[in-house]
């Protein structure tokens, strides 16, 4: 699966790249809810491009990890969750007249695909883990501003699940997810400042 998001990817960016279209990457902090398997920090990045004036196909990956320490009968516990996602899906920015005038743009995302889940725990003699993969979705929603025609800083918020059957099958991997960062485009023209 994640073999043909990447050559589906590359795909669309050989071909946009002839038709002169617009792509970009995005690089963005995370702050993950999972339920069972902790609220965790990290970061991803996102490689899109543009379809149109407002609609975006991209690929999102990201990771994020939480640490935590437990003593059990006097037993020190090291124990690390994480996670990571690599989702495909299409982003709407409609049009909403009172943002454009200030620059800002309403990003509406819908993803979906592979997430891999995994808790270590080590107390210094003995290591064990425990860990998941399959299918995922996100759904998220946010503001985007447009501090150039190349570079917009943006906010989003969202929910997101994944659905296992083996370890974790289980487990609660799902909930609320903040993202926020930095998107450069490299090709094509996405705004037009002289509406400003």
């Amino acid at each position: 699966m994640l073999r043909r998001i990447i050559m589906l990817s590359f795909i669309l960016f050989i071909f946009n790249q002839s038709a002169s279209a617009d792509t970009g990457v995005e690089l963005f902090l995370a702050n993950v809810n999972i339920q069972d398997a902790k609220t965790q920090y990290g970061g991803g990045c996102s490689v899109m491009t543009g379809i149109g004036q407002d609609l975006w196909i991209l690929v999102r990956g990201t990771y994020t990890v939480y640490y935590d320490e437990r003593t059990v009968w006097d037993t020190k516990y090291d124990i690390t969750y994480s996670h990571f996602t690599c989702l495909a899906g299409i982003e709407y920015e409609p049009p909403v007249d009172t943002f454009v005038k200030y620059r800002l743009h309403w990003r509406n995302t819908v993803c979906m695909g592979f997430s891999s889940t995994e808790v270590e725990v080590d107390n210094g003699e003995k290591h064990s883990s425990a860990g998941d993969s399959g299918f995922a979705y996100a759904v998220n929603t946010g503001l985007g501003y447009d501090y150039s025609q190349l570079i917009q800083f943006f906010a989003e918020a969202g929910w997101h699940q994944s659905l296992y059957n083996e370890e974790l099958n289980n487990s609660d991997i799902f909930g609320f997810q903040f993202f926020a960062g930095v998107r450069f485009a490299f090709s094509g023209n996405r705004r037009n400042f002289n509406v400003y």
